[in-house]
């Protein structure tokens, strides 16, 4: 939702912010959220959580990579302040590091392909 209310990430993939299994098959420029990893830290002070977020820019045409990182670079403006959302508190958002590849598209081998791995670490606690 929050990266759906920056007029700068609708101004470069429209509304095409999708998760994996809508990705798949989407017309190009888009960000796909999928491959998390959630890690348990409850303790004697309260319950929390760390994620590991892993967004995936997808771009195309002949300066794909520098869309990718265009939008890589939005996300991690966008990311890296805290935002509470349904059921918990964010404490931290912290930018862990990106990854841009260039290829070209499987079904077509004259389109260029732009892909950016966008990993951000969060802090989360539930909501009382």
């Amino acid at each position: 939702a929050v990266l759906l209310a920056d007029a700068t990430i609708l101004s470069l993939v429209d509304d095409r912010v999708l998760d994996g299994l809508s990705a798949a098959g989407a017309p190009y420029d888009l960000i796909e959220i999928g491959d998390d990893q959630i890690i348990g830290d409850d303790n004697t002070c309260g319950s929390s959580s760390e994620i590991y977020a892993n967004l995936h820019a997808w771009t195309s045409g002949p300066d794909a990579i520098l869309k990718a990182k265009r939008i890589g670079g939005r996300i991690n403006e966008i990311l890296s302040t805290p935002f509470d959302f349904e059921g918990f508190r964010m404490s931290s958002a912290v930018f862990d590091g990106a990854r841009y590849f260039s290829d070209t598209d499987e079904t077509d081998a004259d389109t260029l392909v732009g892909h950016g791995v966008i990993t951000h670490r969060f802090r989360v606690h539930p909501l009382p």
